[in-house]
């Protein structure tokens, strides 16, 4: 009854879970859909991340992410605490973003959960977006109240002079 809890537990996570040793090698997994993976499951246990990089990743990219997560596994074990980075993967012609949390699972075990977080970036980003959008137009109004009134001194001075002008040459009866 236990372990059935557990699995249900666990297939209510959209997360992909790893069991990572302090050298980043993977353990043990757990997804709900292997097609979240970027690296085939058959490629992945007893590896570490730039031992088997996701095809069309350069090398460069997967060791700069392997070093950023050897960093915080590193961290989290020293700490004891949860350590969290983000980091983007090129995907089937998309970029996709991702948030990594790293806790301590035991001695040598650590737990990497990892959850897309492509839509919320998306969505702050049309926030960012409006946001500005809608600064521009408050300075681009206060723009236009400000030449309206630079004009209208200049304006009244010459409709006055031209009204002036205009009484002048009228025939004086």
């Amino acid at each position: 009854q236990s372990e059935a809890r557990q699995r249900s537990l666990l297939r209510a996570i959209p997360d992909v879970i790893f069991i990572n040793r302090h050298d980043g090698t993977f353990v043990d997994y757990y997804v709900d859909d292997p097609r979240q993976l970027v690296v085939p499951l058959d490629k992945l246990i007893g590896t570490k991340p730039e031992d088997a990089p996701p095809p069309g990743l350069a090398s460069e990219f997967v060791r700069t992410l392997a070093t950023t997560h050897r960093h915080h596994i590193r961290s989290s074990l020293e700490t004891g605490r949860e350590s969290v980075f983000e980091f983007t993967l090129p995907h089937d012609n998309s970029v996709l973003d991702f948030e990594a949390r790293v806790v301590t699972g035991g001695d040598d075990e650590i737990l990497t959960i990892v959850r897309n977080i492509t839509e919320r970036k998306q969505y702050q980003m049309q926030e960012m977006a409006i946001r500005l959008e809608k600064e521009r137009v408050n300075l681009l109004g206060q723009f236009i109240q400000g030449a309206a009134h630079e004009f209208r001194t200049p304006l009244t001075i010459i409709n006055s002079s031209a009204s002036l002008l205009a009484k002048a040459d009228e025939p004086k009866k």
